[in-house]
This record gives C-alpha cells, sequence and structure tokens, in this order.
C-alpha cells in the first residue's frame, strides 16, 4: 500500500481534488460516489483493490491521529475489521474467503540492525548529554534544559535532570547519577563534561569508566592528544581499527588510531584515541573529512581500537534514538508547557513510554504509538493491566 499511495501522488493533480469538490453542496453523498468519480491511471497489470477503495482507506487512516504517510496508512489498514473493509468497497479474495487490504503489513516488532557483530567483551554503557525544550521558555526567557542519561543497550533514558537557568549541565552530572549504579560501566561524554572533576568523580566514587571526548574547551589537553596521535598509519599497526559502510545513498569510512595516555596529567587516564570520518557519495571521492579526539580510563586490556570506536559511535544514540524521538515524534520542541516542574515530568513521561515500546520490541517509535493507538486494550497490556 504504501507504493500504491505514492504511485497515486503522481496522478493529475486536479484528479482527485476535482472529484472530491465535485460534490458541492452535497455533504450527506457517501464518499464512495465522488471517489468513484476519479481516474484510475494504474497499470492494469497487477492490479487488484479497485481505486476508490485504496482512497477510501487513505482517507480514513489520514482521519485517524498519526497516519498521515503511506506506510501509516497501510498499518491502519491492516488492522480493520472485515465489516470495514466491506464498507469501504474491499475485494473478496475466492483463496482465503476474506477481504485482503492493500497490504497485511502490522506494525513491526524488530530490533534496530547493526552494521555488524560487536566486539567481545563490551562493558554496559551510558551516554550522557543535553536537550533544550525550545517551546518552553520561562517568565525570565530562559529556556528549559534537560540533562538525560541514556541506557545505550535498551534505549531508555534511565536518568533525568532539569538544569537551573543560572547554572549548566557540568555541575549538574553528579546530582543526576547520583542513584544509578554504575559499576563496572562505560558512561560516555560530549566535550562540554571533558573535565578532571567528572573523570575523578566517575573512576573513584562511582567505580566506572569514562570515554570523553576532547575540544577546545580543553586546549592544554587537547594540544597533547594531538601531538601524541600524529603520524602515519604504518606507526600505529596493532593500535588501530577501520571499517566502511554505505547506506542512504552516500558511504562512509570510520577509523580509529589509540596510543597509551603517558604522560598527560588528566585523572584515571590510560589511553587516548583520533578518530577519523570519511564520507561522501556512494560512488566517487571521499567529500568530507572530521577527526575527533578523546581521552579514556579503560585500559588497552579491556578495550582495543575496536571498542572504542564502538563506544565513541554509539554514544551519539541518545541524539538519534532520545533526542531526535522526543523532538520529531513527540513534537517535543513545540510543547509550551512552562509551569513548575511540568516541562521535566512530561518528557519524563515521553521517556517512560517511548522505553516501554522498545522493550516491547519496537525500533520504530511512532509505528508503536500508531500500533497501540489503534486498541486500547493493547495499552493496558503493554503496561501489565491485561
Amino acid at each position: 500500500m504504501p507504493a500504491l499511495l505514492s504511485s497515486l501522488i503522481k496522478a493529475p493533480a486536479g484528479d482527485l481534488a476535482g472529484a472530491l469538490a465535485a460534490g458541492g453542496d452535497r455533504s450527506r453523498a457517501c464518499l464512495r460516489e465522488w471517489l468513484a468519480g476519479v481516474p484510475d491511471h494504474r497499470s492494469v497489470m497487477g492490479r487488484w483493490h479497485p481505486l476508490e477503495f485504496v482512497l477510501a482507506l487513505a482517507i480514513c487512516a489520514f482521519t485517524a491521529a498519526g497516519h498521515d504517510s503511506p506506510a501509516a496508512a497501510a498499518e491502519w489498514a491492516a488492522g480493520c475489521s472485515q465489516r470495514t473493509l466491506a464498507v469501504l468497497g474491499g475485494r473478496r479474495d475466492p483463496w482465503a474467503q476474506r477481504i485482503r487490504a492493500p497490504t497485511r503489513r502490522e506494525c513491526e516488532q524488530r530490533r534496530a540492525a547493526r552494521a555488524g557483530p560487536d566486539p567481545p567483551g563490551l562493558l554496559g554503557q551510558v551516554a550522557a548529554d543535553g536537550k533544550t525544550v525550545r517551546g518552553a521558555v520561562r517568565p525570565d526567557g530562559s529556556q528549559v534544559h534537560l540533562l538525560s542519561v541514556f541506557d545505550v543497550a535498551t534505549g531508555c533514558v534511565r536518568a533525568q535532570r532539569e538544569i537551573d537557568a543560572k547554572t549548566n549541565e557540568i555541575p549538574e552530572l553528579a546530582p543526576v547519577i547520583a542513584h544509578l549504579d554504575l559499576i563496572g560501566q562505560m558512561v560516555t561524554l560530549d566535550a562540554l563534561h571533558t573535565q578532571t572533576e567528572t573523570a575523578r568523580h566517575l573512576v573513584e566514587d562511582k567505580h566506572a569508566h569514562y570515554l570523553m571526548i576532547i575540544k577546545a574547551n580543553q586546549p592544554t589537553l587537547l594540544e597533547s592528544a594531538v601531538r601524541a596521535l600524529a603520524g602515519p598509519d604504518a606507526d600505529y599497526t596493532g593500535a588501530s581499527w577501520a571499517d566502511e559502510g554505505k547506506g542512504h545513498g552516500r558511504r562512509e569510512r570510520r577509523a580509529i588510531r589509540t596510543a597509551p595516555a603517558d604522560g598527560i596529567d588528566w585523572p584515571h587516564a590510560t589511553q587516548i584515541l583520533r578518530i577519523r570520518r570519511d564520507s561522501g557519495p556512494t560512488r566517487g571521492p571521499w567529500t568530507h573529512k572530521e577527526i575527533a579526539y578523546g581521552i579514556t580510563s579503560l585500559p588497552a586490556d579491556l578495550a582495543g581500537p575496536r571498542h572504542l570506536a564502538f563506544y565513541a559511535r554509539n554514544h551519539w544514540a541518545i541524539e538519534n534514538r532520545e533526542h531526535y524521538v522526543r523532538d520529531k515524534t513527540w513534537s517535543e520542541d513545540l510543547q509550551r508547557v512552562r509551569t513548575g516542574n511540568q516541562p521535566n515530568a512530561y518528557a519524563a513521561i515521553r521517556n517512560l513510554v517511548t522505553g516501554a515500546f522498545r522493550r516491547a520490541g519496537f525500533a520504530n517509535i511512532a509505528h508503536a504509538r500508531r500500533y497501540y493507538g489503534r486498541d486500547d486494550q493493547r495499552i493496558l497490556a503493554l503496561y501489565g493491566y491485561a
């Protein structure tokens, strides 16, 4: 059905609009009568469903909240009863003795696929990062900012804290992880949190490991890392790793080299690393290069270059699987709730629901919302009420 609906977009623009408008003041006329007047530009080969049936399903699906795309309309149609399909003009399959919707595709329950097998011996990983709720503006003009701690393996937020307008994320990391058991886990942080006290606290107080990105906010540390990791690739045999992948019309190559953190004055540092990312079109030369540096407390016998590359890359799961979902699926930046603790509370509810969907096996949160939105009994079962 997604392909079928998409093909209808190529039909002359006035056909569908004209047919719908032709009803004039006949507000009581059946939708089917109007849709029957839409010319069918599809190829005769392989045509099974009447055009007015496909259009009726699409219109009804788009009427239901959250089903305003071809894929979502297909999901809605798959959940329709035989009676609804019959009323909308569906044809009965003589072999199955049932009316088939344009697709039987249900809301898929699948895990996100990885490019390859994970390296053995990985530690549990949490990523910490902040996000501004742009629509929630306080009376003083400041915006609500939330610091989250995200479990990479489960896709769930383990902790969240609203940052007061008079401070920033740096001193708030310790309070937000105070109740978390992080013993033996890897905590990944962006450059803002690359601070000596944070490194000390994670290792000495929380008994965890860290991987921090180094940028210009720590100029001495950055200079030391750049100097220690300079030179040709041949100098890093056995202390480097690289892979290459394709997707979404582009290709990407990621390479990492590591070195001991000897002589670098940083709490509990054992290794430094340099990550290079080259990207470009599927065919042709590389068009973009990016280099990032990092530092970690994990010794080389527990984390080789491939492990560190995995940790660094998966830190961005907090952006892709939490922040992006809250922005695009939940439209969080459009929310204007700002009173008291409400922005934090509503974000916590979104995090809880997203985590519940992921534990139920859904990789696509928008699909999960539509799936559960079609039946309140499913929602009750999701949370153990039924």
